[in-house]
Parts: C-alpha cells; structure tokens; sequence
C-alpha cells in the first residue's frame, strides 16, 4: 500500500508505511510518522529532549468488513521550557483518543443507520 493510499483514505499525512499485517481478521497498518522538527504538544517550543517512544493504536475507518487500526510509535519530549514531559502530537489524531480524525465522521454516519430502541419501564 502506498503512502497516497494512507493519506487520501485514511487522513494519515508526513508518515512511512512499515508493514501491513492481517491478524485475526483486522487489518493492522505499522507506520512511522516522519518528524523533522519535535516541538512540546503543552508550550509549543521546540527546544526539547527526545525521551524514548510509545507504541499508541488507532481505530481507523474498515476496508470492506475488515477492521483497521493504525499502530504508530510517537514520541515522548521533555521540554526545557515548561518542564514536562509528554508524548508530541499524532498528526492524524486528536489528543486522548483512540481513533483517527478519519474514523470519527464514519461512526456517527453509522450510528445514525442504526434502529433506535426505545426503553420500556418494567414495573
């Protein structure tokens, strides 16, 4: 799959696809986004010290009735300005989620497809 493909169906921009894995019926795309400037997601400075990485995954929009997630290493900063140390921001993805910006739209699409129930009061 190309990097094209990761953009134009998935919203991911600036990132190098590692791998594609097929694994219990989802579909995992490894990638790695490519920095060329660190900055703080708290001040926004970029004068920062590189402090290791953490894998983070991402529920992204399903190919066919496949499942997709993003698995992508970001990296952890400590910044000399404000002094802490925090992961920098996914490019794809909002701060404390779980999915990519791509994903959010289709869900709500899919929610609004589904039969409502109502709730009965069992007295």
């Amino acid at each position: 799959m190309s990097t094209s493909l990761l953009y134009h169906a998935f919203g991911v921009r600036g990132s190098r696809l590692l791998r594609t894995v097929l694994l219990n019926g989802e579909v995992l795309f490894e990638i790695e986004e490519q920095r060329d400037r660190l900055e703080c997601s708290c001040c926004g400075s970029s004068d920062v010290i590189r402090r290791g990485t953490v894998t983070r995954f991402f529920r992204s929009v399903g190919i066919g009735s496949k499942p997709v997630t993003i698995s992508c290493p970001i990296q952890r900063v400590e910044c000399r300005e404000c002094e802490v140390v925090r992961q920098v921001k996914a490019r794809f993805a909002d701060p404390k989620r779980t999915y990519s910006r791509s994903f959010e739209p289709y869900a709500k699409e899919h929610c609004r497809t589904l039969p409502s129930r109502r709730l009965s009061s069992r007295t």
